[in-house]
């Protein structure tokens, strides 16, 4: 097999399968520095004088193109030993990431660059630069002792590594145990039962749970019966209050997160939409669904219907890469005792990349149905709207 090859086979599988499937799982201590980051690459060790990251320097002008560097940094793990110029530096020199046994800073950056970075802490006080080193001699790293051509995989579950002369033996038991736990999958998935699976996609990954019949959601017999998958769903609740109120709280930032159901809208900012093309931000918490830690973060909602009373629906533009383009919605129309309240998410014009993905939907038609329900409740005991 070629690197190319090697390194997309054990990106596929994992370090989690790989861990487990005879490489060497390092401490749980090295983390992503950015969220999303992943990485698989033949490893080039780095020993440094704690405090101290002159050899770091060196192995960035000296590794072979496409290898992880893998550093010790002894016993002084609080020091921001790499930075935005050593990244900017690294990619210059055609390294694929970093996997440090200590501190990294400038995190904001290397997440600018979608550059790797794997350490076990993040470090604002900077390293020496004039102490000796070694570059292409074995370290210890997150215990586990690392060699000059090892592989290293790593993810958002961890950082495993495969002696090189292990290759090859651990990517069958990797895909034997891929293949038994896709076993296990097939039995839960006819027992009803939600199962999870992950997409990865630039920068970041998509972590989507989906439960038998979700595509069915909002499919007619007919299409049904033809093949086809739906790409549309609805559901619909009488509410007692008039359109106005509920456009109104559907219009306004704090009105989306007020009735959010997921638990994941923490805040907004901005002010209620008045047309299409309108945007505000919604702060968002990844740790209500405790899936995957991209911890705290934000995305806009752009408007993208806008018909006062009657229609509003807004799009999502978020980290994800290229941006999913799936539509929120709500219609409006006079209702005995009130107005009934038409929920709807439509993935019909998403981006090719995530249509070829078949994970969609990625809410079930009880997150919807959770929502009207939240919303009649704001209405009934809020005076706001």
């Amino acid at each position: 097999m070629s690197s190319g090859d090697i390194a997309a086979a054990l990106a596929r599988l994992g370090s989690a399968t790989i861990g487990e499937s005879g490489g060497l799982a390092a401490h749980r201590r090295l983390r992503p520095a950015w969220a999303g980051a992943t990485l698989a690459a033949p490893a080039y060790p780095v020993g440094c004088t704690p405090g101290d990251n002159l050899a770091v320097h060196v192995a960035v002008t000296t590794a072979p193109k496409g290898s992880v560097l893998v550093v010790d940094v002894g016993q002084v793990a609080d020091r921001g030993y790499w930075g935005e110029v050593l990244t900017t530096a690294a990619e210059a020199a055609g390294l694929t990431g970093l996997i440090i046994d200590g501190g990294v800073r400038d995190v904001a950056a290397l997440e600018a660059h979608a550059f790797p970075v794997f350490s076990s802490t993040i470090a604002l006080t900077g390293a020496s630069k004039d102490k000796p080193g070694t570059v292409g001699v074995p370290v210890t790293v997150g215990g586990v002792e690392v060699a000059v051509g090892d592989w290293v995989v790593a993810d958002v579950d961890g950082v495993a590594f495969v002696p090189r002369g292990a290759v090859d033996d651990v990517l069958v038991a990797g895909r034997d145990r891929e293949a038994k736990e896709a076993g296990f999958f097939d039995a839960i998935d006819d027992r009803g039962v939600a199962r999870t699976r992950c997409l990865t996609g630039a920068p970041g990954r998509i972590w989507v749970t989906q439960r038998p019949g979700w595509h069915n959601a909002a499919m007619s017999e007919e299409a049904a019966a033809a093949g086809e998958k739906a790409e549309r769903m609805e559901v619909a609740r009488t509410i007692p209050a008039e359109p106005g109120r509920i456009f109104a709280l559907l219009s306004d930032p704090k009105g989306h997160v007020t009735i959010d159901s997921s638990g994941m809208l923490i805040d907004s900012t901005g002010v209620p939409a008045t047309k299409v093309g309108d945007e505000f931000v919604i702060h968002m918490d990844r740790e209500a669904l405790n899936d995957f830690p991209m911890g705290r973060y934000d995305v806009t909602v752009h408007i993208t219907t806008f018909e006062p009373d009657r229609e509003i629906a807004w799009t999502i533009r978020g980290q994800i890469k290229p941006q999913i383009g799936h539509i929120y919605g709500y219609r409006l129309e006079p209702a005995e005792g009130g107005t009934l309240v038409t929920s709807y998410y439509d993935w019909s014009t998403i981006d090719p990349q995530w249509k070829e993905a078949d994970i969609f939907p990625i809410i079930p038609e009880s997150a919807l149905r959770a929502t009207l329900g939240i919303l009649e409740r704001t209405l009934k005991h809020s005076n706001e709207w």
